[in-house]
């Protein structure tokens, strides 16, 4: 599907990170203050 395109995307330049286990979210690896 095209979200979970756009995730794998967001994971590969780094603004995320790794699937965990379950399906419990990704950590986010950019600092706020490069998300405004």
């Amino acid at each position: 599907t095209r979200a979970a395109r756009l995730i794998d995307r967001m994971e590969e330049k780094g603004i995320i990170g790794p699937a965990t286990e379950g399906g419990q979210g990704r950590e986010v690896l950019i600092p706020p203050e490069e998300t405004s």
